[in-house]
């Protein structure tokens, strides 16, 4: 049965050999950070277009650190990745590989990475991204190389062939490969890569040190393989949870296990019942987003007596610790130098940029908001600080502040913003009914059809955020609309 993680032998053959690469690294960054192999024991050369002696990555692992699926093998292993045509059942294919085109098939002109492999009693693996080959063809090719490396003075050479049928079993344990291979890293479930090239992810982080130890703490307890592991970052709306998160797997060996997605999604996917099967060795690093508690408590308690094959960040604004194994991070605000340097990022003058980054109360997003209305709004922006209505701008957006769209969004957050949640979904939605009717009876435009059509439209703009209870975020715009409706 066909499934978002299916691959087929097609998925392999569009990649060009330095796509093969860099997907062929990310499994084995994968493989490697499933069983612990620590990250002074990986090599993976960075140089694809390079003649380096003729391995492109080696892994050195223990005995107890063996994968069960044979992608991680004891002591040294050398792998070779070979993404364009290639007929590994051929001598005169073997032997150029080994030594090099129209060289002697000898001891001395034995690739040196080759060489230093067997000299350690280690296994030269040959990998071919475009090959479907039957076994035929594979013990062909692994009885050429076993020859070649017997001539040159190895009396019993560990070799294996890897041709698409390897590669595909390999892959399909790590969804979030697959989803990379296969295309489909758009859907539901986003890769690291795909979750980075969201609009509110592309600006550089700033950090002060306590977010600086919160990054590094993120990534200790992700990389540890003692036990299940669930760690869950929490903080005020704006202030950057989801963001560190990104930036704290934005590491080689993190990379390849990352799934980032909605946990309502998740709770209710097909992904989980899958995960959650004893029978299945997919390993991943689930990141949560928008997860509350009460969601936080049924995924961890389907998955804190599973082992480590499944990692979990949850990112909440739901504050609050509970006894067992959860690491909890919360983060703090920044300094008002730090909002300044993002204020800063947008090209704006140190002085310009210090004279707003008190207003911006540690919130990262407001600083982005605020270096961003400064450079785009300038005829606005040039005002006296304590004149100019900022929050105004974070509603405004880039649509005509003077437009109906924009009054009716003003309307409906003024209201909203005397409540400090709302339910919206499912058995919650009479509560977003409720101020409907009150909103309709200010504004007899503003109908349930248009309420919702508004709140969809913050939702996607993270004005408001949340699962099926909504709140207005940041804090302080929420306070700053609750001023307001009282002063009109």
């Amino acid at each position: 049965m066909e499934t978002l993680f299916t691959i087929t032998n097609h998925d392999l053959e569009k990649f060009n050999p330095a796509q093969a690469v860099e997907i062929f690294r990310d499994l084995l960054w994968a493989g490697a950070r499933r069983v612990g192999v620590p990250l002074s024991q990986v090599h993976i050369s960075s140089r694809i277009n390079v003649a380096d002696g003729g391995v492109d990555a080696r892994i050195d692992a223990s005995k107890e650190l063996v994968d069960s699926l044979g992608l991680i093998k004891s002591g040294v292993t050398a792998y070779q990745i070979k993404a364009g045509a290639f007929s590994p059942w051929q001598d005169a294919e073997i032997r150029n590989e080994l030594f090099g085109k129209n060289q002697p098939a000898d001891r001395d002109h034995l690739a040196s990475s080759i060489r230093t492999c067997c000299d350690h009693d280690g296994t030269y693996v040959l990998v071919c991204f475009k090959q479907d080959m039957v076994d035929e063809q594979r013990i062909a090719a692994e009885d050429l190389i076993r020859s070649h490396l017997k001539n040159c003075g190895y009396t019993d050479p560990n070799v294996e062939v890897w041709s698409q049928n390897n590669l595909i079993g390999f892959i399909s344990t790590f969804p979030s490969v697959a989803l990379r291979v296969n295309g489909r890293e758009q859907a539901v479930f986003q890769t690291h890569q795909s979750w980075a090239q969201q609009g509110t992810m592309l600006p550089a982080l700033v950090v002060g040190r306590e977010q600086q130890d919160i990054l590094e703490g993120i990534r200790n307890e992700i990389r540890r393989v003692d036990a299940a592991v669930h760690v869950r970052v929490t903080g005020e709306a704006g202030m950057g949870k989801t963001k560190i998160v990104l930036e704290a797997t934005r590491t080689d060996d993190l990379i390849p296990l990352i799934l980032y997605c909605n946990a309502e999604k998740f709770l209710n996917s097909n992904l989980m019942n899958e995960l959650l099967r004893d029978d299945n060795t997919y390993t991943a690093i689930l990141v949560l987003d928008e997860c509350d508690e009460d969601t936080r408590s049924i995924i961890w308690n389907q998955f804190k007596n599973r082992g480590n094959r499944v990692k979990i960040i949850s990112i909440s604004n739901e504050f609050g610790t509970t006894s067992g194994a959860i690491t909890y991070f919360e983060l703090p605000p920044l300094s008002a130098p730090q909002c300044s340097s993002i204020i800063q990022g947008y090209n704006v003058p140190k002085d310009r940029a210090d004279v707003w980054s008190p207003y911006c109360s540690g919130y990262p997003r407001v600083a982005h908001v605020i270096g961003q209305n400064l450079v785009t709004n300038p005829e606005d922006m040039l005002r006296s600080p304590d004149t100019v209505n900022v929050w105004k701008r974070f509603l405004v957006g880039t649509d005509d502040a003077n437009s109906e769209q924009v009054r009716q969004r003003e309307k409906v957050l003024q209201y909203l913003a005397l409540f400090r949640k709302f339910g919206f979904t499912k058995a919650l939605e009479s509560e977003a009914r409720a101020i409907s009717s009150l909103i309709a009876a200010s504004d007899p435009n503003i109908t349930w059809d248009r309420f919702q059509e508004i709140i969809h439209d913050l939702k996607e703009r993270k004005i408001l955020q949340g699962a099926h209870t909504l709140y207005i975020t940041p804090k302080l715009f929420h306070i700053k609309l609750w001023a307001d409706w009282w002063d009109t």
